[in-house]
């Protein structure tokens, strides 16, 4: 079985990477996305405080349908054994799923907290987003009154700024902090305590531009990290509507909007199979976080209809959140698996 994902630049376990459920089997493990034409250090230096220039319009990070079939066959030849199925995570699934058609063997999926299926609208996406955020920052409010007043007090601090520390820096930063919320819960409880007074203190406004800058991928040596660019050139294309999420006045969608900047270059890929979500008919359990706040549940539903269209059938488990897993999970998964790798 193939298991899709992307690394982080920080050095992991690989078998880190493997969920519990899959660790007792062969596992082909592949990471994306697979880059055959590197940013430059002129197109990081662009893209460090402005727009994305022309220097970056030669990057090409797109994973090719081709490439992963090879990666499959590979396998085969090395091992003898044919991929069986696919655990396919987050963006793995809009990048691989549809070129792995013809390759699976049992036809099974597991989709965990999958990316919006190709095609889908950025500014859907990016408003959804905006609302698990304020949903987020509210959550320890007791009572309608206080929630008003901290989203209402927020949007003003984010218009406007915060001392040194602009509002688009506050805003970039809160997306940073709401994206793992378990790991910055603490301050994210903080600054809503800040917000109801309608302030925010000058050590929390440090911080959110800190994560900020470390969510956007911006290096002391005034560049921003390969990994950034590499995230415009792949999921970009696979995005609708970027010219309008670009149009957008509130503080937090805007914010998305600087983050996303190098979609206005990379928008338009014509050689890329984005428009056929699934290539064949495969049985899927698709786990789907309620309150993700990466992507929506409503967007990860889009692929259980995918699934059915083309004659599939899908499971849904519910949790809370993205990249999820527990003992009940990991049972589930396991189960799922080995009823398809046992049927005659």
């Amino acid at each position: 079985m193939a298991r899709a994902s992307s690394l982080p630049d920080n050095t992991v376990r690989l078998r880190d990477l493997v969920p519990r459920s899959l660790r007792e089997r062969n596992v082909t493990l592949i990471v994306e996305p697979f880059a055959t034409v590197a940013p430059t250090p002129a197109c990081l230096r662009a893209s460090f405080d402005a727009g994305v220039s022309q220097a970056c319009a030669d990057v090409d990070v797109l994973t090719r349908p081709g490439a992963l079939r090879a990666v499959a066959a590979q396998v085969e030849k090395d091992t003898g054994l044919q991929v069986s199925g696919a655990y396919l995570q987050s963006f793995g699934a809009t990048r691989t799923l549809s070129a792995l058609a013809g390759v699976l063997r049992d036809r099974w999926v597991v989709l965990e907290s999958p990316a919006p299926v190709p095609g889908a609208s950025a500014v859907e996406l990016m408003r959804d987003r905006r609302e698990a955020i304020l949903r987020r920052v509210v959550s320890g409010c007791e009572g309608a009154s206080c929630a008003s007043t901290v989203s209402g007090n927020l949007l003003d601090i984010l218009e406007d700024g915060s001392g040194r520390v602009s509002g688009r820096e506050l805003a970039v930063g809160l997306i940073a902090a709401t994206t793992i919320p378990g790991v910055n819960e603490e301050l994210v409880a903080e600054v809503r305590e800040d917000v109801l007074d309608s302030t925010l203190t000058k050590e929390h406004a440090r911080r959110l531009r800190a994560l900020g800058r470390s969510y956007e991928g911006k290096r002391p040596s005034k560049q921003v990290s390969a990994s950034m660019v590499a995230l415009w050139a792949d999921t970009c294309p696979r995005l609708r509507g970027w010219d309008e999420l670009a149009k957008e006045q509130d503080p937090i969608l805007a914010a998305f909007a600087w983050v996303f900047r190098g979609c206005s270059l990379f928008a338009s890929v014509d050689d890329v199979e984005v428009s056929e979500p699934l290539g064949e008919r495969v049985d899927a359990l698709i786990l789907t976080g309620t309150e993700d706040p990466i992507v929506p549940a409503s967007l990860q539903e889009r692929w259980g209809q995918a699934v059915k269209a083309q004659g599939g059938t899908t499971r849904t488990l519910v949790g809370a959140g993205h990249f999820w897993e527990d003992d009940a999970v990991t049972a589930t998964v396991q189960r799922f698996v080995s009823d398809r790798l046992n049927r005659p």
